[in-house]
């Protein structure tokens, strides 16, 4: 995963934890790290649990639809390589068919 959907993910459950724990979900650090805050024990077990379910929904119901065009970029090459008269004539065709849904807008 891309980090930037990690912290998508991360701010949700952030969020989520908060509504369910209010402002009692962190801990002090012992010793020298006395300055440093922890999740409590309790609120990083509901934290991980539903990173792990959210990152799951993530990847099967949001990624499908946001990279279908890896599939398509792989299908193109492919497409020029076996066949290049083919895939010129479907660049020209698809240039064409842009051209016209943009003259319908």
């Amino acid at each position: 995963m891309k980090s930037n959907e990690m912290e998508f993910i991360d701010e949700i459950c952030t969020q989520i934890l908060e509504l369910k724990f209010g402002e009692h979900y962190y801990k002090q650090g012992k010793g020298t790290d006395k300055e440093t805050l922890y999740l409590t024990d309790e609120a990083q077990d509901f934290y991980n649990s539903y990173y792990d379910e959210i990152e799951t929904l993530y990847k099967n119901l949001i990624v499908p639809k946001i990279n279908p065009l890896e599939w398509f970029n792989h299908f193109v090459d492919y497409m020029q390589e076996q066949d290049p008269d083919m895939y010129n004539r479907a660049c020209e065709y698809a240039d064409y068919e842009e051209k016209q849904s943009i003259k319908l807008k």
